[in-house]
């Protein structure tokens, strides 16, 4: 066969020689499903959830740990969590943040003495 030609088992381009994918397994389906009815009973019982969280805010016994938990959980439902940022140090290679680490190790483990100009 000459170089650059197509061979005679390869696809089109843009064609799928397996199209559907992997089948999926029954267990996944399953849980799947477990999932979803979970998740739309909880859909359900949302406004009674929400009264009972209402319900200790408002409450003149319950305790104030109860009451700013209660408000955390209102406040993450109608206005989202708060976003988390990270910080990172790009352009450290592996090799340099390992030379770092064990940089800081030894001056850790081996605290300055008194310098020449002490003396």
């Amino acid at each position: 066969m000459k170089r650059g030609s197509v061979k005679r088992t390869s696809f089109r381009p843009g064609v799928s020689g397996n199209p559907g994918g992997r089948p999926k397994k029954a267990e996944t389906i399953q849980t799947r499903k477990i999932i979803a009815d979970v998740k739309e009973l909880a859909k359900e019982m949302t406004p009674k959830a929400m009264k009972a969280l209402e319900d200790v805010l408002d409450s003149e016994t319950a305790p104030p740990a109860a009451k700013v938990s209660a408000a955390s959980v209102i406040l993450d439902r109608g206005w989202g969590k708060p976003k988390q940022s990270i910080e990172g140090q790009v352009g450290l290679t592996l090799e340099r943040m390992i030379l770092m680490a064990t940089e800081r190790e030894e001056r850790q483990a081996f605290p300055a003495g008194p310098s020449a100009d002490d003396e």
